[in-house]
């Protein structure tokens, strides 16, 4: 699970890096797309190892995007309703899933 989230947060961060660093794409806009993008990156690298904070910051993460995506579902027309609640069912799940897993009781010598 933690896998899937880190290849994600890696292909967002490469993207945002990809577009504000090496294009004109909003060029008043290009400080915050490369932090942005450093830190989906690192929170990805981290999602690897498992560390604790890195998912706990991709749990909230996902739930803003799972309510944003819920709060949007209305105004939307066609397919795009399904796609959206899916979107938030499936974020949501990631969330109460790593929210269990942090709240789990650690092994001896976990990080």
């Amino acid at each position: 699970m933690f896998r899937t989230a880190a290849v994600i947060f890696i292909g967002i961060g490469g993207a945002w890096l990809w577009t504000f660093a090496l294009t004109n794409y909003r060029p008043e806009q290009r400080p915050y797309g490369l932090a942005a993008g450093v830190l989906a990156l690192l929170i990805g690298i981290f999602l690897f190892r498992r560390h604790r904070l890195a998912i706990g910051i991709s749990a909230f993460a996902a739930t803003v995007v799972g309510l944003s995506a819920a709060v949007f579902a209305p105004e939307s027309k066609g397919p795009a309703i399904l796609f959206l609640a899916a979107l938030a069912i499936a974020c949501c799940l990631y969330a109460v899933f790593a929210v269990r897993v942090l709240t789990a009781p650690r092994e001896p010598g976990a990080k």
